[in-house]
C-alpha cells in the first residue's frame, strides 16, 4: 500500500545550465548550433512552400532561450546553425548568411531587451511582465523577418511582389516560436523542486488524456454544430485547469502540446484553420496559439502572485502571531516582573520606613551626641532631640539656618564655620573642639566631627554634624590638671626648700662641734647666708605669685630710661653668667627709650629671662639682649642659643609650675613660676610677652612690649635660685653631691665626727674613687646630672669588693615612690635633705664592723 501521508512522486530538476556552463566555450556554442540546425530543419517540413516559412519557427525561441541562459557570447552558435539550416534547403549563400544574421540578431536584441526590461523569466511572476515580453518578442521576431525575406528578395529566391506575404509568414512562425518554446525552455531549465502526491499525479494524468481526446475531436474529426475556428478554443479550459491547479512548467507544457496539435493538423491541410485562405488561417493560428500562450502564462503568472500573495500573507500572519505571541510572553513577564518589582518596591518602601524609624529612635536615643544634618551650603536640614537638649533649639527653630549660629562671633570673623567644611569636603572629615553657643547665647564646650556625605559618583550631597557638650569633662580635665600642677608644685616646693635647709643644718651642727674655730665659723656663716638668700628668693616668688593672682601688688610706675632696667638685671645675673661662662651681647637702640614703670619689678622681669636664658643654655653659650622701637611700643628681647622649646611647651611656657627640663636630676632648679611671674608683670605694666623657638635645640627667644610712657606701680625684685642637695656616712664615708656647698657641709660635719671623707661631685668620679678608696659607706645624691644617682648605686653594687658597702640616699625627693625606687636601686637607706645630724650618726653607727674593719 502506498503511504498517503507522504508525496509518491517528486519531480526534481537539478539546475542543468550550471552543467551546461561547465562545457567549455566552443563545445557550448557546438551543442547549440547543432540543436538550432535540428529544430531548423525539422521545423521545415512544417514550411509552407517554396519553404523557407512555417507557422510556428521553434529555433527563434531556441536562440533567445540560449542568449538569455548562456549570454549573448553563444551568438556564434546561433548563426551557424540558422545560415547551415538554410543553406541546405538550396538557398544561396547570401540568402543563407543574410538569414543566419538576421536570426542571430533577433535573438541577441531579444536577449538584451528581455534582460533589460524583465530579467531572465524562468517563471513569470507578474502579468505585466508577461506582456512585456510579448511585445518584445514581436519586436525582435521583426528583425529577423526584415533580413531573412529581404535576402531571399536580394538573391531572388522570391519575388519582390510576395515580399510582404512572406515576410508576415516570416514574422507569424518566429513570434509564435519564441512564444511558445521559449518560455517552455526556461521552465524546465530552472531549479524548480516539486513534490507531488498521487492525487496531483492522477489529476495531471487526467488533464492530459481528456486534453488528448478533445483535441483529436476538435482537430480530426468536426464537432457537429461548431463552427471551424470557435471550436478550436476548446482546448482553453485545460489551459485555464493547468494554469490554476499546476506550476508554470506544466502550463508551458501544455501550451505547447495544445499548439503542437494545432500546427501540425493545420499543416496536414486539416482542422479549424485549413479552411480558410494562407494567409488568413496563418493569422488565426497564430492567434490562437498566441491567445492560450498569452492567458496560460498571465493567468499562471496570475496565480503565482497570489500564492506568493498567500505565501508571504501566511507568513506576515505567522510573523505577526508569533511577534503577538512574543509581545504576549514579554507583556506577561513584564507583568510578572512588574508585580514582583511592586511586591519587592512595597517590601523595601516597609524595610525603608522601619529602617527610617530605626534610625530615628537610635538617633533621639542618644542623649549624648547632638546630630545634624546639613545640605551642601551649610544649612541645617535634619534636627536630633539631644540636639534640642543642647543647644536649645526646637527642629521647627532652626531647621533651615546656617551651622555657623552655633560659633561664637570670633569663630565667625575667622571664617572658622566654612573653613571646617572645607576642611570636611577634601579630607572626609574634620573635628575640632572649641565654645560653642546654644539659643540663649550661653558658651558651652564642644567636640564636633563634621563628615561628608557623598553619593555614589562621589560628589557631595552635604554633611552630618555630631556634637557634645565637653564642659563638664574639661571642668573634670581642669580639676585634674590643677591637682596634678598641685601635686608636682608640692613635690618641687619640698625639693627646692629641702636644698638650701641642708647646708644650713650641716653649717649649724659644724659651728657647734668647732665653736672656737674662728675660719669654721665664718666658714659656715657664709654658706648659711648664701642658702638664706636663695631660700628668701623662693618665697618672694610665691609670694609675688600669690599677691598677682589677688591682685594686691602695687607697682610704683615712673618714666625711666629701658637700659637702666636692663643694666640692673645684668648685675643681679653676673654671677651666674661668669659661672657658666656665657657671652652676653646688648644691641641697644641708638636714641633712648623711655617706658612708665616700675623699675624694681621691670628689673625683676628682666632677670627672670636672664636666669631663665643662662639655665637652658649650656655652658659657653651666647645671650643677646636686644632694645628697639616698633609702632609705638618699646621691644625687649633675650634670645640664646640653648636647648629650645617644642611647640606643646612653648604655648605652656607661661603658665604656672610649667618648666622645660623635668629630669630626675632637676640640675636647673626652679619651681616653675619665674615665667609666670614675667607675663603677669608685664600684662600689669600693659604690655605683652611672646615666647619664639625653631624647635629642640635651636634656641628661644623672649620678647617683651611695653608701651611708652604708661603708668607703673611698685614691685620688688625677684630672681629664681639654685639649689642642690648631698647625702652622708661614717667611717670611710664618701660624699657624691653636684651642690659643692651640700657636699663640703657634710664633709666638714663627718670630719669634725672625726671620720675619714671622701667627695666627688659627679657619678664619673664617684665610681673612680670608690675603687681605690673603698668606703664603708657613701651618702649619695639621687639628682646628679648626666649619670644619675640610682645609675652610681647599680655600679657601686656591681664593683669588686662593693657588695658590703651601705648606700644612703640623700636627696630632695620625699614621696613614697621615691622611698620604693631607691631600695630597688640598692639603698639600705632613704634620707631627705636636711638630714638630721643624729640620724645620720645613727645610720654610720650601725654599720657592721666588717665593714670598716680595714
Amino acid at each position: 500500500m502506498l503511504d498517503r501521508s507522504r508525496p509518491w512522486i517528486t519531480l526534481s530538476v537539478q539546475k542543468p545550465v550550471a552543467s551546461l556552463r561547465r562545457l567549455p566555450y566552443l563545445g557550448q556554442v557546438a551543442l547549440l548550433a547543432l540543436v538550432y540546425f535540428a529544430a531548423a530543419k525539422a521545423s521545415l517540413l512544417l514550411a509552407i512552400p517554396p519553404g523557407y516559412a512555417t507557422p510556428v519557427w521553434p529555433p527563434s525561441g531556441i536562440a533567445l532561450a540560449a542568449a538569455l541562459l548562456f549570454g549573448i557570447r553563444v551568438w556564434p552558435g546561433i548563426w551557424i546553425g540558422a545560415a547551415l539550416a538554410n543553406a541546405s534547403v538550396q538557398s544561396s549563400m547570401m540568402a543563407a548568411i543574410m538569414i543566419g544574421t538576421g536570426n542571430t540578431l533577433e535573438a541577441l536584441a531579444g536577449a538584451v531587451l528581455v534582460r533589460h526590461f524583465i530579467g531572465v523569466p524562468y517563471h513569470f511572476e507578474r502579468s505585466e511582465d508577461v506582456v512585456k515580453f510579448f511585445a518584445l518578442t514581436a519586436l525582435s521576431a521583426a528583425i529577423a523577418a526584415t533580413i531573412g525575406v529581404t535576402g531571399l528578395a536580394v538573391s531572388q529566391t522570391i519575388p519582390w511582389l510576395d515580399y510582404v506575404a512572406n515576410w508576415w509568414t516570416w514574422w507569424e512562425g518566429d513570434a509564435a516560436g519564441i512564444i511558445i518554446v521559449t518560455p517552455l525552455i526556461l521552465s524546465w531549465f530552472s531549479a524548480e523542486r516539486g513534490r507531488w502526491s498521487p492525487g496531483r499525479v492522477l489529476e495531471y494524468t487526467c488533464l492530459w488524456l481528456l486534453l488528448l481526446g478533445i483535441m483529436l475531436l476538435v482537430f480530426h474529426r468536426s464537432l457537429l454544430g461548431l463552427p471551424d475556428v470557435p471550436r478550436s478554443y476548446l482546448a482553453w479550459p485545460f489551459i485555464l485547469w493547468a494554469a490554476l491547479r499546476f506550476s508554470q512548467r506544466e502550463v508551458t507544457t501544455t501550451i505547447a502540446a495544445v499548439c503542437a496539435f494545432a500546427v501540425a493538423y493545420t499543416v496536414l491541410g486539416r482542422g479549424p484553420f485549413s479552411g480558410s485562405p494562407l494567409n488568413v488561417a496563418l493569422l488565426a493560428l497564430l492567434a490562437f496559439m498566441g491567445t492560450l500562450a498569452a492567458t496560460g502564462l498571465v493567468l499562471s503568472a496570475v496565480m503565482g502572485e497570489r500564492k506568493r500573495a498567500s505565501r508571504e500573507l501566511r507568513q506576515e500572519r505567522d510573523t505577526l502571531e508569533a511577534r503577538v505571541q512574543e509581545s504576549t510572553r514579554e507583556l506577561q513577564n513584564a507583568n510578572r516582573i512588574l508585580r514582583e518589582d511592586l511586591g519587592a518596591r512595597t517590601r523595601l518602601q516597609e524595610e525603608l520606613a522601619d529602617s527610617e524609624q530605626q534610625l530615628r529612635l537610635l538617633i533621639d536615643g542618644i542623649q549624648d551626641y547632638s546630630i545634624v544634618m546639613l545640605d551642601r551650603d551649610g544649612h541645617v536640614v535634619s534636627w536630633s532631640t539631644a540636639a534640642t537638649r543642647i543647644s536649645g533649639y526646637e527642629a521647627e527653630e532652626i531647621i533651615g539656618r546656617h551651622h555657623s549660629c552655633f560659633y561664637p562671633s570670633e569663630a565667625i570673623e575667622r571664617k572658622l564655620p566654612d573653613r571646617h567644611l572645607q576642611i570636611a569636603k577634601l579630607d572626609g572629615r574634620v573635628e575640632d573642639q572649641g565654645w560653642r553657643l546654644r539659643k540663649d547665647g550661653s558658651a558651652f564646650w564642644a567636640n564636633v566631627i563634621i563628615t561628608a556625605l557623598n553619593d555614589a559618583d562621589n560628589n557631595p550631597r552635604g554633611f552630618v554634624s555630631v556634637t557634645r557638650d565637653m564642659t563638664e569633662h574639661k571642668r573634670v580635665e581642669a580639676l585634674e590638671q590643677s591637682e596634678r600642677q598641685t601635686i608636682e608644685f608640692l613635690a618641687m616646693l619640698g625639693h627646692e626648700l629641702r636644698n638650701p635647709l641642708a647646708p644650713i643644718r650641716n653649717a649649724l651642727d659644724l659651728m657647734k662641734i668647732q665653736p672656737t674655730d674662728q675660719r669654721t665659723q665664718d666658714w659656715s656663716r657664709s654658706v648659711i647666708d648664701r642658702q638664706v638668700v636663695q631660700l628668701s628668693r623662693l618665697v618672694d616668688d610665691l609670694l609675688d605669685v600669690s599677691r598677682i593672682t589677688s591682685g594686691k601688688i602695687v607697682l610704683q610706675k615712673e618714666p625711666l630710661e629701658i637700659n637702666v632696667a636692663i643694666m640692673r638685671a645684668l648685675e643681679s645675673t653676673r654671677s651666674m653668667m661668669d659661672a657658666r661662662k656665657h657671652s652676653v651681647e646688648l644691641q641697644f637702640a641708638d636714641e633712648p627709650l623711655l617706658v612708665d614703670a616700675d623699675l624694681a619689678r621691670l628689673s625683676q622681669v628682666l632677670v627672670n629671662l636672664l636666669n631663665n636664658a643662662a639655665k637652658y643654655t649650656p655652658r659657653g653659650g651666647r645671650i643677646i639682649i636686644g632694645v628697639r622701637k616698633k609702632a609705638g611700643a618699646v621691644l625687649v628681647s633675650v634670645r640664646d642659643n640653648g636647648i629650645g622649646m617644642t611647640d606643646a611647651l612653648r604655648l605652656r611656657v607661661f603658665d604656672l609650675f610649667v618648666q622645660g627640663d623635668r629630669s630626675l636630676d632637676r640640675a636647673e632648679g626652679g619651681l616653675g613660676i619665674g615665667l609666670t611671674l614675667v607675663k603677669r608683670l608685664v600684662e600689669l605694666h600693659g604690655g605683652t610677652v611672646e615666647a619664639h623657638s625653631d624647635g629642640p635645640g635651636r634656641g628661644s627667644e623672649f620678647i617683651v612690649s611695653l608701651p611708652l610712657f604708661v603708668p607703673a606701680a611698685d614691685a620688688r625684685r625677684a630672681a629664681d635660685a639654685d639649689a642642690s642637695s648631698a647625702p652622708s656616712v661614717r667611717r670611710r664615708v664618701m660624699i657624691v653631691d653636684d651642690n659643692r656647698d651640700s657636699a663640703n657641709t657634710v664633709s666638714a660635719l663627718l670630719e669634725a665626727w672625726g671620720h675619714d671623707v671622701r667627695t666627688a661631685y659627679d657619678g664619673s668620679s664617684a665610681i673612680l674613687l670608690a675603687s681605690h678608696f673603698r668606703p664603708d659607706a657613701v651618702l649619695l645624691d639621687v639628682g646628679l646630672p648626666g649619670m644619675n644617682g640610682y645609675d652610681v648605686a647599680k655600679e657601686l653594687r656591681h664593683g669588686a669588693g662593693s657588695n658590703s658597702v651601705t648606700l644612703v640616699a640623700f636627696t630632695g625627693y620625699g614621696q613614697d615612690e621615691d622611698r620604693r625606687r631607691a631600695l630597688e636601686a640598692g639603698f639600705d637607706h632613704h634620707l631627705v635633705k636636711p638630714v638630721d645630724p643624729g640620724v645620720l650618726r645613727q645610720i654610720i653607727a650601725s654599720i657592721p664592723a666588717a665593714n670598716h674593719a680595714r
